[in-house]
């Protein structure tokens, strides 16, 4: 795999770190039909959401995610002067940051329809997304060593890993087949008009396995080095 192909994936796999969480809290999403490519995974990129009774259009995301960047942008430069090199990323932390672009209203009116590169409608997807879930109490981590900012088209963050409220996470690299069979799932399904309701319908068996990192492992691996005070041992 070529380094562009390598770098797709990142992005592929980073979109759907977010959407797995964003279909979590019970999300619609219809997607844009596109091709699925032979040498790399699949950047999903999303028509239309819709979360708490609200929809949001490809505009909508457009206009959040130049916000979003904007905070970034001030954020990751704040952060690199400090050597930072994983940064997690919070409500907290983002609303630290002060900007030019407040809201959503404070920014300048963008043409979504006008991007002629389906590089911004990725990452104006992902980057809204991913905002979703820092209002939601998400912490998402993004390592810096390696980030490069763009300057031709709106940037793409490919993040590291996602942690819920309640402490779960799921990572890139640890869940990568998890990831990518989500992908998958949506593209083998898409059409004009799919639309996703839930995590369940793209991977059915996590509506009753929670998600966890967490391998389980057979006991018998393990030597007991001190007593138990307890009434009962806990592999017995």
């Amino acid at each position: 795999m070529n380094s562009r192909s390598l770098s797709r994936s990142k992005k592929a796999l980073s979109t759907s770190l977010v959407l797995f969480w964003v279909l979590k809290e019970n999300a619609k999403i219809q997607f844009i039909k596109a091709k699925q490519s032979k040498y790399a995974l699949k950047v999903l990129i999303g028509k239309t959401v819709q979360i708490d009774q609200k929809t949001y259009s490809s505009n909508d995301f457009a206009q959040i995610s130049m916000v979003f960047c904007e905070k970034m942008k001030l954020l990751i430069e704040r952060e690199k002067s400090k050597k930072t090199r994983i940064l997690t990323i919070n409500r907290t932390v983002l609303e630290s940051i002060r900007s030019h672009k407040e809201s959503v209203k404070d920014s300048e009116a963008f043409d979504f329809n006008q991007i002629n590169d389906c590089r911004n409608r990725e990452a104006a997807f992902s980057n809204f997304l991913s905002f979703v879930l820092v209002q939601r109490g998400y912490s998402l981590c993004l390592n810096l060593t390696t980030l490069k900012e763009s300057s031709k088209v709106m940037h793409f963050y490919v993040w590291e890993k996602v942690v819920d409220p309640s402490g779960e996470a799921l990572c890139i690299k640890q869940d990568e087949i998890v990831l990518r069979k989500m992908v998958e799932n949506i593209q083998v399904q898409n059409t004009d008009n799919l639309v996703v309701y839930g995590i369940g319908d793209v991977l059915p068996h996590l509506c009753t396995v929670p998600v966890s990192a967490f391998v389980p492992v057979d006991e018998r691996d393990y030597q007991i080095l001190s007593s138990f005070n307890g009434v009962h041992h806990p592999f017995q």
